[in-house]
């Protein structure tokens, strides 16, 4: 895979001799492959799961990467369980209608 380039490093030291400055660039090492690791882009990767999880839920996401698409297709040919837990409060309403809006309007529920 090609990748760019180490980045130059700038060190700015003191020469002992004549006490002036100088400016010298050198290869960052750790900005080399052998230190970082071969350099992936987000384009590298494909990602596709079953069911997106919805916002607001949370789960197990089974997703594939790149060629195992075959499989996940037949896990979900498979029709795997869902399972809903539903949590909720009676007579109240929210400005969003969710959990994090505020408070609009309140009703009484007696049994």
């Amino acid at each position: 895979m090609s990748c760019r380039s180490p980045m130059n490093r700038v060190d700015i030291i003191r020469d002992s001799q004549t006490g002036k400055e100088m400016v010298v660039s050198s290869v960052d090492l750790s900005d080399t492959i052998q230190a970082l690791g071969p350099r992936y882009q987000l384009e590298d990767f494909d990602i596709q799961s079953i069911f997106p999880l919805e916002s607001f839920s949370s789960g197990l996401q089974i997703v594939s990467i790149n060629d195992e698409s075959k499989r996940l297709d037949q896990i979900k040919d498979g029709q795997p369980l869902r399972c809903y837990h539903i949590q909720g409060k009676m007579g109240e309403s929210t400005n969003t209608l969710d959990a994090n809006g505020v408070i609009v309007e309140k009703s009484t529920y007696s049994t």
